[in-house]
């Protein structure tokens, strides 16, 4: 063996400019192929950061041929009070706002939420805490949470964060936590409001709300058990409250990672084939 490698060393050292593109390409080849795997197991195999990921679902809207993105609060509503297959259910938006009184104005982009939301994927605030329910309903008290992000930038991570106020759109919001640097749910965000949905306008009112839906699933409540409850629960939920039904669309359950990177998912398998 020593004699077979000693004679490949020797005829590398007569082609040095074969030798040098063999490890050139070589190098290249190894390092985009760690990096690509990197992302992909960053991306797709390594579970969410939250607790039991396993357990994490999305609910989203069935296809339909008017293609309305979103689910109507008032299911949600229905499925938050009768279901019995999750630990607990969250709704969400996004909205924007205008952020004045520190520093420069700015136009930004806010989730909102519902109180469940943070309890449903079992996360901790770096500090002070979440909303609590009673701050999620129309009329309460203005509260946000803020990224640990945003806490820097606007803030130089002042220790008294939690008695500040962002205002925006001219209304006072008192910052009662602040979310790590790895929370990034639903998207990138700097801030979170409670979404404070209304019953009496979501199941009476002229028009319905859009939100997305994630939810907790108990220990032993399967996809296709929870898909077909909350089918069930939309389907009554639409037929009461008004003279005319509400509109009705059926829902896909799905884990939550799946629905995560559904966007991306194909791209990087190509990558890193490639």
């Amino acid at each position: 063996m020593a004699k077979d490698l000693l004679h490949s060393m020797r005829s590398l050292m007569r082609h040095p400019a074969f030798t040098a593109v063999a490890v050139i390409t070589l190098m290249l080849a190894i390092g985009v192929n760690t990096t690509i795997f990197s992302v992909v197991n960053a991306v797709l195999l390594k579970a969410l950061p939250f607790r039991d990921p396993q357990q994490l679902v999305s609910v989203e809207r069935a296809p339909t041929e008017d293609g309305l993105p979103g689910i109507a609060a008032y299911q949600y509503l229905a499925w938050k009070d009768r279901n019995t297959t999750f630990d607990d259910l969250a709704a969400f938006t996004d909205n924007n706002f205008n952020l004045t009184g520190i520093g420069e104005p700015e136009r930004i982009s806010c989730a909102q939420v519902t109180s469940s939301l943070f309890t449903t994927l079992g996360v901790k605030p770096v500090r002070g805490r979440f909303f609590v329910a009673e701050e999620d309903k129309p009329g309460a008290s203005n509260v946000a949470i803020v990224s640990e992000a945003f806490w820097l930038r606007r803030f130089g991570r002042d220790e008294s964060i939690l008695q500040k106020t962002l205002t925006l759109d001219n209304k006072p919001y008192l910052i009662v936590g602040v979310m790590p640097n790895n929370f990034r749910y639903p998207g990138e965000f700097d801030v979170w409001l409670p979404l404070a949905l209304d019953p009496v306008k979501e199941f009476q009112g002229d028009w319905f709300q859009l939100v997305d839906v994630a939810g907790r699933l108990k220990p032993n409540a399967t996809l296709a058990g929870a898909q077909t409850e909350l089918n069930l629960i939309a389907k009554q939920a639409s037929d009461q409250g008004k003279a005319e039904p509400l509109p009705f669309a059926a829902v896909d359950v799905a884990p939550l990672h799946k629905q995560l990177v559904a966007g991306i998912r194909v791209t990087v398998f190509v990558l890193w084939g490639a």
